[in-house]
């Protein structure tokens, strides 16, 4: 039996575009890569992948009342997502599905084939599923003027008209790069959504797989400091079915995979953050409009001193608003920074303090310059963070998905390379040979 291949780290699955990884670890969607899968190149951060891909079938209109009323056991779905809880400390998130269903099922005499039909509900392997709600009831008045009328189609005649309401509270986890804090963005991998047919709401089990013709996501938030943008539905190959109903070919699935796309609202940040540290730089950097001599020595260093503190205290006093990671974030950067040069300031004063009163001119005048491109680099920097940075932020096709993702590929190709059929063939001729030996058959007649 050949030996298996080494399973990558969690770094070579991220990088799945490595010259390190095999062709089936490299062709799996571990880093959000969807060009390949929809068929749609992005630059560096003009992204469209991701774009108008809320709906399936793709760029596929509201179904109008024909559609819904011809199409017999196919089932129309109407999402709504809305997302509870974003926790990049602890790595969890939380979302809300109100599913608004509608399909026709063919009309017996006791009207009762929802009955052993089930409710609808959704089957999410990687995700804690809760049903608050899961219903269906007969829409009477589109089913009293189908029958009645003359012009109906054959299919759609003796058939009940059907509405129903899902909701459904979705818990998971994932890995959370916050390293653009807070012009940060997620990617929220709903995993593979089966689609099915229950007993009860509150049942493992399910009858059967929906026929979805039609499902279209809407996502918003209900946290403040997120705004969702459109999720991305997409259906694998093998799961797109096409069979022909009614004279006519219909494309249906029940498992798709959806992602959500959120980013964080920066304004808050802008101005709580990075406009007031600026101003406390700033207003640190005046001694150096002081001359350097003996008398505005103290003065100097006092407000040095202070606007230092000040810039120490700030920081440590917004970390209930900055997310707890171990590593550095954009934020931290600026305000690392501020923090280096006042203390930079603070040695050059000493520095000028030793000089020689012939020289203290020369330094009078460097430091106004200074003084002046600190005042117009930081200027410059807090309006390219206002204005320029909120528009640069990463493409949506290079967010990591996360540790869930990555190792979910990393399973499903190492049981696709064992389940492969030679495999079992030379087991099985190993097997068999070595029980000839043992019981001592040459292979030859007698």
């Amino acid at each position: 039996m050949p030996e298996l291949p080494p399973l990558p780290t969690y770094h070579q699955v991220l990088m799945s575009g490595s010259e390190t990884l095999s062709p089936s670890y490299a062709s799996s969607p571990t880093n959000q890569r969807l060009g390949d899968e929809t068929e749609v190149k992005c630059n560096d951060y003009d992204c469209k992948c991701m774009e108008a891909k809320c709906t399936w079938p793709p760029e596929a209109s509201m179904p109008v009342a024909a559609d819904l009323h011809g199409s017999r056991d196919r089932v129309f779905c109407h999402a709504r997502v809305s997302v509870l809880q974003v926790e990049p400390k602890t790595g969890m998130f939380q979302v809300r599905v109100v599913c608004q269903w509608a399909f026709r099922t063919f009309s017996q005499k006791s009207d009762t084939e929802i009955s052993y039909r089930g409710v609808p509900g959704i089957r999410v392997p990687g995700l804690e599923v809760d049903v608050l709600e899961s219903r269906v009831w007969k829409d009477l008045d589109s089913t009293k003027n189908n029958e009645s009328s003359a012009i109906g189609s054959p299919s759609t005649r003796n058939t009940i008209f059907w509405r129903g309401t899902s909701i459904f509270v979705l818990r998971g986890y994932k890995r959370y790069w916050v390293r653009d804090f807070p012009f940060d963005r997620h990617v929220i991998s709903l995993h593979q959504m089966d689609f099915v047919w229950r007993p009860h709401k509150d049942d493992d089990t399910f009858y059967d797989t929906m026929k979805v013709v039609w499902l279209k996501i809407d996502t918003t938030s209900v946290l403040s400091d997120w705004n969702p943008k459109d999720a991305v539905v997409t259906v694998g190959e093998s799961d797109a079915k096409t069979a022909e109903k009614s004279g006519r070919e219909s494309e249906f699935a029940s498992k798709f995979k959806i992602r959500l796309r959120i980013e964080r609202v920066h304004g808050f940040y802008v101005r709580q953050i990075f406009v007031i540290s600026t101003l406390i730089f700033l207003s640190s950097c005046t001694p150096l409009a002081l001359p350097p001599t003996q008398d505005a020595m103290d003065t100097r260093l006092s407000v040095y001193g202070g606007g230092l503190l000040t810039l120490v205290a700030f920081k440590y006093g917004i970390m209930d608003h900055l997310p707890s990671v171990p590593y550095s974030t954009f934020t931290d950067d600026f305000l690392m920074w501020q923090i280096y040069l006042v203390f930079v300031l603070i040695m050059e004063c000493l520095v000028a303090f030793r000089c020689e009163v012939a020289l203290l001119s020369r330094i009078d005048q460097l430091e106004n310059y200074l003084l002046l491109l600190l005042c117009v680099t930081w200027s410059a920097a807090l309006l390219y963070i206002s204005t320029s940075k909120p528009t640069r932020r990463e493409p949506w096709c290079q967010i990591p998905l996360g540790d869930t993702d990555a190792l979910d590929a990393v399973v499903q190709d190492i049981f696709r390379y064992n389940s492969k059929p030679r495999l079992g063939h030379e087991k099985k001729a190993n097997n068999v040979s070595s029980l000839k030996e043992r019981l001592g058959f040459s292979g030859r007649p007698a």
